[in-house]
């Protein structure tokens, strides 16, 4: 442990909380040495914490609902549905309403998954046209999202809610990141909502399903796609000549379905540890256990972890352990793809040790 990194960390919950903010904010430029150090120890701290929390959710709701059989999506990895025509004139007015902005990279919540590599912000930029929530996103989006709120119940697995939402149209480019995974939590999943719709010709989304199907989602405006992006292969298939304008939904497993949206940020994507502000009254709880504390307390144990991690240790969080291979030092921030990954073959206990324990002699 780098005992003078450790001593740099204030210990008070405001000046931690401070602390951290700076951390996640700075300039590519005048990151230092407990940057990558941290982004890695809340990537590791994060996949453990969400794997708890979503094989729970996914317990509460078979206990719940007492389905017959998996979740559908767990067999195959996606499902493409559809709107109805009233629905979708909706979402052409909502997607419609929003307003261009140019991407910024540092625009995330405090606590949140960013994407925080230079190269692949900037293809990012290059590839996509990110557009602000419209307050009529933010009033008309759930209509849509309620009424299919049971259906996504039923194929996920678990009750969910939403925690962030993104507005992008893919530009016309040649190429954009090539098959991948996202190498999020497995538990995680997108919604895809096309006002256009997607084809071959229009652009779509290409995946590699479950079953070693290559699919292309095709269907006419106000087709949607559910898929576990951090479990199939899948890239974005641009069109030749025209925008492919696209609503994302980020969705995780959750006690209770809850449609309300949170905007994050055109680079939020998640937060770290399953757990949001509090929006109920926390007069009845615990005092340890009210969010502030439980907040500080977890950002404690991801600094701690950090210093705990061998210096120079910039892997950022990628975890081999989902498939994902090693990424060099000296190649991480350099590098535009994410690394293509496959499923899990090794228990949750052991990812988590044998990532924290990455460089040691551990025999």
């Amino acid at each position: 442990m780098d005992t003078s990194l450790r001593d740099s960390i204030p210990q008070s919950k405001a000046e931690l909380e401070e602390f951290f903010r700076k951390v996640e904010s700075s300039a590519y430029d005048e990151r230092d040495e407990f940057f990558g150090l941290n982004y890695s120890a809340q990537r590791v701290l994060s996949n453990f914490v969400w794997d708890v929390h979503s094989y729970n959710a996914y317990l509460f709701y078979a206990k719940c609902k007492a389905p017959k059989q998996k979740p559908p999506l767990s067999e195959v990895g996606l499902h493409i549905g559809h709107l109805s025509e009233e629905q979708t004139e909706l979402l052409r007015e909502i997607f419609a309403s929003c307003p261009e902005q140019t991407f910024d990279a540092f625009r995330f919540h405090s606590g949140y998954l960013f994407e925080p590599r230079q190269s692949v912000n900037d293809l990012m930029g290059r590839i996509n046209r990110y557009f602000t929530p419209s307050e009529k996103l933010l009033a008309d989006l759930p209509k849509i999202i309620e009424p299919l709120s049971d259906d996504i119940e039923r194929l996920c697995g678990h009750f969910w809610r939403v925690c962030a939402v993104r507005i992008f149209s893919v530009r016309p480019v040649s190429a954009t990141q090539s098959l991948h995974t996202d190498g999020w939590p497995l538990g995680i999943k997108k919604l895809y909502f096309y006002p256009n719709g997607v084809n071959r010709e229009l652009g779509s989304t290409q995946v590699i399903d479950k079953l070693g199907r290559d699919v292309i989602a095709e269907g006419g405006p106000g087709t949607w796609m559910l898929f576990e992006n951090s479990v199939v292969m899948h890239q974005a298939l641009p069109n030749a000549t025209q925008d492919r304008p696209t609503i994302e939904i980020i969705l995780v497993p959750a006690f209770h379905t809850d449609t309300r949206l949170i905007v994050t940020g055109s680079n939020g994507m998640f937060p770290f540890y399953p757990y949001e502000a509090p929006v109920g009254d926390e007069s009845v709880l615990p005092d340890e256990f009210r969010f502030s504390e439980v907040e500080y307390r977890a950002r404690k144990r991801t600094a701690g972890l950090a210093t705990a991690l061998p210096i120079g240790d910039h892997s950022l969080g990628l975890d081999e352990f989902i498939g994902v291979p090693p990424v060099s030092a000296s190649s991480v921030y350099e590098t535009a793809s994410p690394p293509k990954s496959g499923l899990a073959t090794t228990s949750l206990v052991k990812r988590v040790m044998r990532r924290m324990f990455a460089g040691r002699d551990t025999t």
